[in-house]
């Protein structure tokens, strides 16, 4: 399950070696591609190797039992849509949704010394149960992080002070980080340099996200379908509530760009 809920099934086979290396497992993409696989076990697969394996139709059908797709997330065990080309989990709180939305803002952010392992450890001990807000919170407890297995007093400090230098961070740099579908950090620098923070943030705090939609598709490179995806983000009141809460954490530089208006540094605490 990846950070925002896609299932991409996975093929397992007896090894083979191929450039050297040992291979037993090819990525299937999605539901599309591993329908029009129609596997069965037992069957006789190609597998070509370059960056990634690739595995190609059966070259010889067995009797065995077809392959069906699983009907729920692997991850939380949330009952899955299955009549469509990608299939997501849509549980909000799926661990694999969560833990890749962390990871995906720690990413962005170039903070180091925190990868997939680290953050399942940490949410496996309920660190991380608020997702990326948890981040903000680790600083109070440290003793908490010293306990588990193979955290050290030094790991820990290196992981608190990485996060706490991400607390102060450019307006696009923020909103791009948040694993937002489809709108990356350059989508949110170029709305951004169109309009203030100052108001984008009023916008959201006092609940009137429509009037974002006249003001983003004026924006040249900023699309209806991309207002949209950002108007029903907002418009999902957990989600908004969470992005206030977590703006609280934060000093938001704002990078709006005037020929009249110098660039201002707003913070909220």
């Amino acid at each position: 399950t990846s950070q925002f809920g896609f299932i991409a099934p996975v093929a397992v086979f007896n090894p083979v070696i191929l450039k050297g290396n040992s291979i037993t497992h090819a990525s299937l993409a999605n539901k599309e591609r591993f329908d029009e696989l129609d596997l069965h076990y037992g069957d006789t697969v190609n597998i070509s190797y370059d960056i990634i394996p690739y595995l190609t139709k059966p070259e010889q059908k067995s009797k065995g039992k077809k392959i069906e797709f699983v009907t729920h997330c692997p991850s939380c065990g949330e009952e899955l849509e299955l009549n469509v080309k990608q299939v997501q989990c849509k549980n909000p709180n799926c661990k694999s949704r969560i833990l890749g939305k962390i990871l995906n803002y720690c990413t962005n952010l170039r903070i180091q010394n925190i990868g997939y392992n680290t953050l399942s450890d940490l949410y496996t001990f309920g660190l991380l149960n608020k997702g990326i807000l948890s981040l903000y919170k680790l600083k109070k407890k440290d003793i908490e992080m010293e306990g588990i297995d193979g955290f050290g007093r030094l790991k820990c400090k290196k992981i608190i002070a990485e996060i706490e230098a991400k607390r102060r961070l450019k307006d696009y740099e923020f909103f791009g980080a948040l694993g937002i579908e489809t709108l990356s950090t350059k989508t949110f620098e170029l709305i951004f340099k169109n309009i203030r923070y100052t108001e984008f943030y009023d916008i959201i705090n006092l609940n009137n996200i429509k009037m974002l939609h006249p003001m983003l598709i004026q924006i040249n490179g900023i699309g209806d379908a991309k207002a949209e995806v950002l108007l029903d983000y907002f418009m999902n009141n957990e989600n908004r509530k969470y992005i206030l809460k977590l703006l609280k954490e934060l000093y938001i530089e704002e990078t709006f760009s005037s020929q009249k208006e110098s660039k201002g540094k707003i913070v909220f605490s």
